[in-house]
């Protein structure tokens, strides 16, 4: 089983294919320079307990005119401590992780997964612009953008995309280090959840995970969403959980 200090290792490994990680006393200051406004790009992330009220204090004064700041947690923390930057919004994110010959995903269709590919790759963004709309314009090709130079640069980072009558209705995408993966960016488009489609796609990939070696394998998700109650059902386990912080700045209020 994955030990919840080597899914944070990945996790830094995971964020280092997009962002600079500058070491911190308390931890990292994660920044993707060539997408300011990806929240999970962007962060202050918090590994151990010398955080100081002065070092949260000092990273909103520095992400200030860029419009928010966040800052991620791998502990347990009084919010009280934080009060001095309310307003905020909290979320509660869980990894979950198991050995992957432990994991049993029903498999109720068959369906079209491809692994997405350079020369094949248009229709697959063409979907993620699509998906990322509700954020904004610049939001969206932006994201394209980075995903599309970081993916084709990368060779142990990968996207699978699901077809359905000739069209992109979902995707995953996986990090491997060593004999490890992170399963992440899990999608199934609204029309065609609850059809099996999401549990199949999952499915394909283990496999396809297994056929490269990979011995564990664990993936994020918002604790207050329901799909946790359908990776415990496939065999994952709920090995630890960290605090997501997202503060709107004044210039951010100021200029919506």
């Amino acid at each position: 089983m994955l030990k919840l200090n080597r899914i944070i290792e990945m996790e830094i490994k995971y964020a280092s294919m997009f962002s600079e990680i500058i070491k911190t006393k308390y931890g990292n200051i994660t920044e993707d320079d060539r997408q300011t406004d990806k929240y999970y790009h962007n962060y202050m992330h918090v590994l151990n307990r010398q955080l100081l009220i002065d070092d949260v204090s000092n990273y909103l004064s520095r992400q200030f005119e860029k419009r928010f700041a966040n800052y991620r947690i791998e502990y347990q923390i009084p919010l009280s401590k934080l009060k001095h930057i309310l307003p905020y919004s909290v979320q509660m994110n869980g990894y979950f992780a198991q050995m992957i010959d432990k994991l049993v995903i029903p498999v109720k269709r068959e369906i079209m997964v491809r692994k997405v590919r350079e020369d094949q790759a248009d229709r697959f963004f063409e979907f993620l612009f699509e998906e990322n709309k509700e954020y904004g314009i610049p939001y969206a090709l932006g994201n394209v953008t980075r995903q599309r130079e970081v993916l084709f640069q990368t060779p142990n980072y990968s996207y699978y995309e699901v077809i359905e009558d000739d069209q992109v209705i979902g995707h995953v995408n996986v990090f491997i280090d060593g004999s490890d993966a992170k399963i992440d960016d899990f999608v199934i488009n609204d029309s065609h959840q609850k059809k099996g489609y999401g549990s199949a796609l999952m499915a394909h990939v283990i496999q396809e995970l297994k056929t490269l070696q990979i011995k564990r394998v664990y993936l994020v998700c918002d604790m207050m969403d329901t799909p946790k109650d359908m990776y415990h059902a496939w065999g994952f386990e709920h090995i630890g959980d960290y605090i997501f912080i997202h503060k709107k700045t004044k210039y951010l209020k100021e200029n919506a």
